[in-house]
């Protein structure tokens, strides 16, 4: 009621392009936020706005409009929070970057017109109407699902385009650079693209819209889902997932999300017949279920449990309740702590054995072993603690042996166990249960916090002792392989006898553990991909090892730069061509200079060379694995394909047209233009199929060496 008094008060003295700033800075806590002045260029820009989308673990998404005729605008952002800050305007391309805003700062943001981008969508041969499009940036780094906005109305960011019945889309302004598109079908269905490569306008270029390829998503098959209780009632608007992994190197899964309808039931479509596939299905009030299947099936049911709950009482050894007490079911995060009445409850239980762990400082820690039903509300005996024992110990200077005062000791596991602090002989003494494993940690100002395991102690005098050693400091490079850059905001791992630290790279891939304990770490990065509706995160798949010693500074890398290699052409293709080199898991894009020279970025895999323009692509040369030379040179092949595509409405244009060699290796690829003509140049002599939707049967053609082969009109049946 407060707030919303508040609001009513605030909301006819506030312009509405200040709203939302006004709001945070008299609502919400100032400490936890700084404010960055945003200088927008050019200053004739209209209707400009800024948004502030967090792509950490934390954070709100938040945006402003910038006040007309104003090129400066000061945006509160949430302090250490991971934030894609973004600035766009009408007629004018989005412009974001990732910050990490820890005080007052500024940023200044040039939004220009970028280039228009159409495509299509189709599902098999069949026009994707409908779908809705957002675009996110291929090489970020996220940990939260987003979108890159397009623009702001009525104070809500807009984030999608939508494809007409034919299935085509026009996204009206975006910043050349490498993109993933996801798809949303209506029938709940999403695809991922690759990544997707939008190409600056050359000097002098006409201003023209970039066609990209069609966004070509496989029929698949149709899965027929009932969700239902226990008791055989159908559960309505239960949220069903889909999700099937391509392979282990694929990050492009198959998704389908959709809801039951009033009967508890639902169609999901587009499932690969050959992959295994998972099935979830969820509700409020009920038990997530998930379900495995070798294949698809024609039919399936999920039957979902009513959550269960477990609920109980700390007593100490009078059967006083004792409130403040740790609640916790081992093995997972789940902990409460008791009320007043010495009470808790655990909520939202599956079915299942559970070990509860009760601990109060100065007591023993109590174990519990609790069965629960489904859908069953257990009340368990109440949990009785006994007094803990007195455990006795020194901390010393891990060097010198003397005596550390003011160091903290405490007992992380169980949690809420026991802490102290030494005193000036180093000595200090806790209550707990000294028969039982427990995990310690001591620090103190000037040394290396340590953990140690104790799997059982006795209660005599000075028998644990701690010894801390002077910190080293462990830098860790990253590199991101993918994106060829320094990898800014990614989360590093440490690892050190079990003990895990994480810290996040600055602008420069640096991520600092200045207070690292001395020892032997083995230290990963963290992989985090996000769409705009779920994230991918993984582990690191290479692990390095490094000794930090008191002291001492060490660095590691993780993940190398590219090296440049100069490819040259016999002869040289016109300057309108660039080269696109795929070289996993590297993907770059080069244009000639003045001498016709290329630079493509090589790691020690094989590099695929094709020419490209705005709607061809051609192969042209693999650069070998083992290849390690400064220069490459490719023999251009002079064959020219040809051909015109109509349809029973005449000319067929923007259709995906293909050559794909003998070996089922993709030779060319072109796009039709408005009469429906196409033109595939630098193609090697040779068998080929030529392929486009539409095309009942793919059709044979030989290419000659320096010849021009003109397949003709070819039919296309429209879907």
């Amino acid at each position: 009621m407060l707030v919303r008094n508040i609001l009513e008060v605030l909301q006819p003295l506030i312009p509405r392009w200040s709203w939302s700033v006004a709001v945070l800075a008299a609502l919400l806590p100032l400490s936890a936020y700084a404010a960055v002045t945003v200088s927008i260029r050019p200053v004739d820009a209209s209707n400009v706005w800024v948004a502030s989308l967090p792509i950490g673990s934390q954070g709100v998404a938040a945006s402003w409009d910038v006040p007309p005729g104003s090129s400066v605008f000061r945006a509160p952002i949430e302090s250490g929070i991971q934030t894609l800050l973004c600035v766009g305007a009408s007629e004018r391309a989005t412009s974001c970057r990732r910050v990490s805003i820890g005080q007052d700062s500024a940023e200044t943001f040039t939004i220009e017109s970028g280039r228009e981008v159409r495509g299509r969508c189709l599902i098999g041969r069949r026009p994707g109407a409908k779908a809705v499009l957002r675009v996110v940036y291929a090489g970020l780094q996220s940990r939260r699902a987003y979108a890159i906005p397009f623009g702001r109305r009525e104070q809500k960011i807009i984030d999608s385009v939508q494809a007409d019945s034919e299935g085509r889309f026009i996204i009206p302004h975006i910043v050349p650079g490498d993109y993933v598109i996801d798809v949303r079908l209506p029938n709940g269905r999403i695809h991922r693209t690759t990544t997707i490569t939008i190409p600056a306008r050359k000097a002098n270029e006409a201003e023209a819209a970039v066609q990209i390829r069609d966004i070509s998503i496989p029929v698949g098959v149709d899965i027929a889902v009932s969700v239902r209780t226990r008791d055989g009632l159908p559960v309505s608007k239960a949220g069903i997932g889909l999700w099937q992994e391509r392979d282990t190197n694929d990050e492009q899964p198959i998704v389908v999300e959709t809801k039951s309808d009033l009967k508890g039931n639902a169609i999901l479509s587009g499932a690969d017949l050959k992959l295994p596939l998972r099935l979830t299905c969820s509700a409020e009030g009920f038990v997530r279920t998930n379900l495995r299947f070798d294949a698809p099936p024609n039919e399936a049911t999920c039957v979902l449990d009513r959550f269960s709950s477990m609920r109980g009482e700390v007593r100490d050894e009078h059967g006083v309740p004792r409130a403040g007490a740790n609640v916790s079911i081992r093995g997972t995060s789940s902990r409460l702590t008791t009320d007043e009445h010495g009470a808790f409850v655990f909520k939202n239980l599956p079915a299942g054995n559970y070990d509860l762990r009760a601990t109060l400082a100065g007591y023993r820690t109590a174990n519990v072993e609790a069965p629960v039903a489904a859908e069953e509300e257990k009340q368990l005996s109440a949990i009785e603690l006994v007094p803990g024992d007195a455990i006795h110990g020194h901390v010393r200077d891990a060097s010198s042996g003397t005596a550390i005062s003011g160091a903290t000791v405490r007992i992380i596991d169980p949690l809420g166990a026991s802490e102290a602090t030494s005193d000036d002989a180093g000595a200090f003494s806790l209550t707990a249960d000294a028969t039982a494993a427990m995990a310690l940690e001591a620090s103190a100002s000037g040394f290396a916090t340590v953990r140690q395991i104790r799997n059982g102690l006795t209660s005599t005098a000075d028998d644990l002792i701690i010894d801390l050693p002077r910190p080293g400091r462990l830098e860790v490079v990253v590199w991101d392989e993918g994106a060829d850059e320094a990898c800014t905001g990614c989360t590093v791992h440490t690892s050190l006898k079990g003990a895990m630290r994480s810290e996040r790279t600055d602008a420069a891939g640096l991520a600092v553990f200045s207070d690292a304990a001395p020892g032997d770490y083995q230290v990963t990065r963290e992989f985090a991909r996000a769409g705009s509706s779920s994230v991918h995160v993984s582990g690191g798949g290479v692990w390095r090892s490094a000794v930090v010693k008191s002291g001492e500074t060490t660095r590691v890398r993780i993940g190398e730069p590219a090296t440049s290699i100069t490819v040259t052409m016999t002869p040289p293709p016109p300057q309108s061509w660039r080269v696109q080199a795929v070289c996993p898991p590297l993907v770059s894009y080069a244009n000639a200079d003045a001498a016709g020279v290329y630079v493509v970025r090589k790691r020690d895999s094989a590099c695929r060379i094709s020419l490209v323009d705005e709607s061809r692509s051609t192969y042209v040369g693999t650069i070998p694995e083992d290849f390690h030379e400064s220069s490459f040179s490719i023999p251009l092949a002079s064959g020219v394909v040809t051909a015109t595509f109509t349809d029973s409405r005449g000319p067929l244009a923007g259709a995906n047209v293909q050559l794909t060699s003998a070996t089922g290796q993709i030779a060319a690829t072109a796009i039709t233009l408005a009469n429906g003509s196409v033109e595939m140049p630098f193609v090697s002599p040779g068998t080929y199929l030529i392929a486009s939707p539409g095309i009942a049967e793919s059709r044979s053609i030989s290419v000659a060496a320096g010849g021009r082969t003109n397949i003709g009109t070819i039919s296309v049946a429209r879907p």
